[in-house]
């Protein structure tokens, strides 16, 4: 039996979730609590080191990186491929799952994330509690990354690179995408699966602008087909808890026009 440690609204947590909703696969539910630190307990760091989500056990054997774990599950079933057949396409495929993980993952989403949620979320709480959070994350430029978001929010230079970052990457979506339904021709895989968590959190957060009013065309046609997946509402949209959601639509329209400034002058 296939058990995930998994947190609802977390990126790579959705990743997996839809890859076992397309590969039809039954798993035990374990969330993390990630703002509450659940991830930093003593037994929860004996199965990921890292102090993240997810972590997936199957019959015992522990399997880490979301990324590895979707190929891991694809290998694991061979129904509803996810995975293309021809080696081409395989390597394409991989290079937009390694760019995810290279240039969107904490670089990007994860600072718009804590720029805007986290730092609303954790506003409230005493200098010592915020000293604890910090203290648990294992890795320093994380933390160093976390007390400039926090403090500066989206005026933070980072936050700046984040939204070139994201424009290169949906740049190349649209070119892509104009041309091909899925990211790799025609065949939906875990490239799709890879990226829509990170630009249904832009959506979330009211960050469309990235994609809306015509900019990218191509890349909205994209994120509609992926959300009419009957997957995409199973997987990812069911698990989202209510007052969370609602709490990164109102911090995202909060700083909207900020953000939008901030997009606006790096398209230039």
């Amino acid at each position: 039996m296939l058990t995930l440690y998994h947190n609802a609204i977390s990126t790579c947590s959705q990743k997996v979730r839809l890859t076992l909703a397309e590969k039809e696969m039954e798993f035990v539910s374990q969330p993390i609590d990630l703002l509450a630190g659940q991830q930093h307990d003593p037994d929860y760091v004996k199965l990921n080191p890292k102090h993240v989500v997810p972590t997936l056990v199957d019959d015992g054997k522990v399997i880490l990186d979301s990324t590895v774990i979707v190929e891991y599950l694809d290998a694991c079933k061979a129904e509803n491929s996810l995975i293309p057949a021809d080696p081409y396409d395989q390597a394409r495929m991989r290079l937009w799952m390694k760019r995810v993980d290279e240039e969107l993952h904490g670089k990007t989403t994860g600072v718009f994330t804590h720029a805007i949620l986290t730092r609303k979320v954790l506003e409230n709480r005493s200098e010592d509690e915020m000293e604890a959070y910090f203290a648990a994350i294992p890795d320093r430029s994380e933390r160093d990354l976390r007390r400039v978001l926090f403090s500066e929010g989206v005026k933070a230079p980072q936050f700046t690179g984040a939204v070139e970052r994201m424009c290169k990457f949906l740049d190349d979506m649209e070119a892509t995408l104009s041309e091909s339904k899925w990211l790799v021709e025609d065949q939906y895989t875990l490239a799709d699966i890879s990226v829509i968590p990170y630009a249904f959190r832009l959506e979330n957060a009211r960050m469309d602008v990235f994609w809306r009013d015509g900019r990218r065309p191509s890349v909205e046609r994209w994120m509609n087909d992926m959300k009419a997946r009957p997957t995409f509402e199973s997987a990812i949209q069911e698990w989202l808890p209510e007052e969370l959601l609602g709490a990164l639509h109102a911090f995202g329209e909060m700083v909207r026009d900020d953000v939008e400034s901030v997009i606006n002058s790096v398209e230039k």
